[in-house]
């Protein structure tokens, strides 16, 4: 069991009450036996353990039954409420990750590509780790093949500018991001050999990219819009990356925000279907909507889908799904979620029509809930990926007059202490 910490002086430090920090205590107590590792499995070259996620420590089976009962409990204390439905279990518990990234940097007089970890002192906060349970495992693969070309003679430059190593794309095919300082004609003719020895090491590569500029951020190609300065050149494949939900085809550009787990794609969004469950004469909002996913799978249902989003390259690939779904009720604005723009976007709204919102991880600007409210419509379905922000999220969706009607947990992120909840909102007067 852990000890209780103390400041030098003596005054215990207050316990971490985040879902987190919960997660953690909880796993200390369990009783549960740490799985042991194969070769290079959750660990460092030097057979250091990873300690960035679960996976390391636990099988899917043991963790998700923990975490549905730490969910449960962090969410009785939270939002003071027991009636959270069941976890939702991913199908893939491990090796489900369709976006991952490793951060290069030098440890020992050589280049290495590292998850980020802010505990891990000898590297800068970097861990070297050979082979990741919760990624695919072709990705360990292809981040060795990297390595390698950093360590030779024929990556003089992309040694000194490579800053991350990224791959996105679906379980079938991957693209490969190599995010440099600056591109220039060194760098140029050094990625095009290394993009010939990623295809030859994987024959599921269907596109290498250079990418310069961006965000130092840990959640980098993970936010809503793609950083100022940002260039893109593709060095091999597919422009586009692909992907199919619920029998839909989506294609969507490199840079911007995909989800991160491809496998539970499907129950997600049958249950935001589930959750709305619309008559057909709606009018449905999807505020954030990325490349169209909701708005898309959902329209058949809905009279009219408007999908708003800050992106410009997110609200041209959700023009072009459509184009391709044949999809004739959906338009695409694009505009920033905001309290200045969402009066001018919800501004036809009528009691009767229904509003999906999937905002970045630290939640909805000012303003932007109070204007939905404002509108009275039927049913407001929240979309959480921060499960610490949903008690002053549903606060204020509280102080405008609506109530939470169900709460479903989807273990989007397995090995972690994340989850996506789906929280379905009505007006208190509706409920009555």
């Amino acid at each position: 069991m852990r000890k209780q910490v103390s400041h030098p002086s003596g005054t215990p430090v207050v316990p971490d009450r985040s879902f987190a920090g919960n997660l953690m205590r909880a796993l200390d107590t369990s009783g549960l036996t740490p799985r042991p590792l194969g070769q290079g499995d959750c660990q460092s070259p030097d057979g250091k353990r990873c300690r960035l996620c679960l996976a390391s420590h636990l099988d899917y089976r043991d963790e998700l039954p923990l975490k549905d009962v730490v969910l449960r409990r962090f969410w009785k204390e939270s939002i003071g409420r027991q009636d959270l439905d069941p976890l939702t279990a991913s199908p893939h518990g491990r090796g489900y990750r369709t976006v991952t990234k490793r951060k290069a940097f030098r440890h020992g007089g050589k280049v290495r590509l590292g998850l980020i970890d802010p505990t891990e002192r000898t590297s800068g906060g970097l861990f070297p780790v050979v082979h990741c349970a919760i990624e695919p495992p072709e990705h360990a693969g292809l981040y060795s093949t990297i390595e390698l070309f950093l360590s030779s003679p024929r990556s003089r430059e992309m040694t000194e500018t490579l800053r991350y190593a990224i791959i996105k794309g679906s379980y079938d095919e991957f693209t490969v991001l190599l995010n440099v300082h600056t591109i220039t004609a060194t760098s140029i003719r050094e990625a095009n050999v290394l993009s010939k020895l990623l295809t030859a090491a994987s024959g599921k590569v269907a596109g290498v990219f250079l990418l310069q500029g961006g965000s130092d951020d840990r959640y980098y190609i993970g936010g809503d819009e793609v950083p100022s300065g940002i260039r893109v050149r593709k060095l091999y494949g597919k422009p586009l990356l692909f992907q199919r939900v619920n029998g839909k085809p989506f294609l969507y550009p490199p840079v911007i925000f995909s989800q991160v787990n491809h496998s539970i794609l499907h129950a997600f969004a049958e249950g935001a279907l589930t959750l709305l469950n619309p008559s057909g004469n709606e009018t449905f909002y999807d505020l954030y909507c990325g490349y169209g996913l909701f708005a898309l799978l959902l329209a058949p249902r809905f009279r009219r889908v408007l999908g708003v989003e800050v992106s410009h390259d997110a609200i041209g690939a959700a023009r072009e799904n459509a184009r391709r779904q044949k999809v004739r009720n959906a338009r695409f604005s694009r505009l920033d979620v905001s309290g200045d723009t969402i009066h001018s976007i919800v501004e036809h709204a009528s009691p009767d029509d229904m509003v999906l919102l999937d905002p970045p991880r630290n939640g909805t600007a000012e303003g932007v809930i109070e204007a939905i409210a404002g509108r009275g419509v039927r049913k407001v379905l929240h979309v959480f990926c921060n499960v610490e922000i949903i008690k002053d999220e549903v606060g204020r969706w509280e102080q405008t007059g609506y109530t939470l009607r169900r709460a479903v947990p989807f273990d989007m992120f397995p090995g972690t202490a994340s989850a996506e909840v789906l929280v379905l909102l009505e007006p208190v007067a509706a409920v009555r």
